[in-house]
């Protein structure tokens, strides 16, 4: 029998899977696997492995743990393909969730009910389900990615149900800037020295990252336009580069309106003024380096 289903509790099968005899030893060799669910489901992964054994792509899951696999996935695949803040928030949320439930398992060993399990567990510390959200994001495509490198048969959290967000809106949950409050903020700010900045912010709908990057020679006064080419990034240890935009979209003309223009260029002579040059960057400090997001949050209107 080319395929063989052994119950072993309630949704619980031993599939065992001849795979021919051994050419030194002439002993018969078996795959092995544990599946959690249905006789169906058993007998999918059954009719998986057979297919692909047909096709020779099946490979045994490799016997290695976790935390090793998790290692080579990141450093191999997810490094050189994402930014260095995804790849760091990737990390954290291996490192701070899943590692320490899952990562000396086997990961051949690791079912859908270990994974449920481990969701149900962070459920339990009162964790928001936005966070259980991201972990199973990134946990289910180290799994897709490990059968697709032949160390698993299946993806274990395919199945797995994540807790939906069940807490109010996310206009609900962050403080968002009534319509008919924006003048008045504006009128607010244009007494602050970083006024036109904070106009900027809301007339463009620019991300922090992106005007606080701004260039003069991306403003084009004749167009009554600004061009968003490069985002500020500012890696953990220190230091801060510019980087290209994530997408090919997000390289893009805004137009600005006339007094957003104007404004612009009176901070222009102000920034000459003040630091007796006129800096690469709009928005710079007194060395012409960029400005510090965090710092404008706490004192930019000060």
């Amino acid at each position: 029998m080319a395929g063989q289903l052994i119950r072993r509790g309630e949704r619980t099968w031993m599939v065992r899977i001849f795979l021919g005899r051994d050419p030194l030893t002439g002993k018969r060799k078996y795959h092995n696997k544990t599946v959690h669910g249905s006789r169906k489901d058993a007998q999918r992964y059954v009719n998986d492995v057979l297919r692909d054994m047909d096709l020779g792509k099946f490979c045994p899951p490799k016997k290695i743990v976790l935390d090793k696999f998790l290692d080579q996935w990141l450093e191999k695949k997810v490094k050189p393909r994402v930014r260095d803040s995804t790849f760091r928030s990737y990390e954290q949320l291996m490192r701070c969730y899943v590692r320490p439930g899952l990562g000396s398992k086997m990961i051949s060993k690791i079912a859908g009910e270990d994974v449920q399990e481990l969701y149900l567990a962070m459920a339990k510390k009162g964790l928001a389900a936005s966070t259980i959200q991201k972990v199973h994001t990134v946990l289910g495509s180290a799994f897709r990615q490990a059968v697709k490198w032949g160390t698993l048969g299946v993806n274990p959290a395919a199945e797995v149900e994540v807790p939906k967000d069940r807490s109010t809106r996310r206009e609900e949950r962050i403080k968002i800037l009534p319509l008919d409050r924006v003048q008045e903020f504006l009128d607010y700010a244009r007494c602050s020295r970083w006024g036109v900045l904070w106009a900027v912010a809301l007339g463009t709908g620019m991300r922090p990252s992106e005007y606080l990057a701004l260039k003069w020679d991306d403003l084009d006064v004749d167009q009554g336009l600004v061009r968003v080419r490069r985002t500020l990034y500012r890696p953990r240890d220190g230091g801060w580069n510019f980087q290209p935009p994530k997408t090919k979209g997000s390289v893009r003309s805004i137009a600005l309106p006339e007094q957003l223009v104007e404004d612009l260029l009176d901070h222009k002579e102000e920034q000459v003024r003040r630091y007796s040059e006129l800096h690469e960057i709009i928005f710079s400090t007194k060395g012409g380096e960029p400005l510090f997001c965090s710092n404008l949050r706490r004192r930019g209107l000060n």
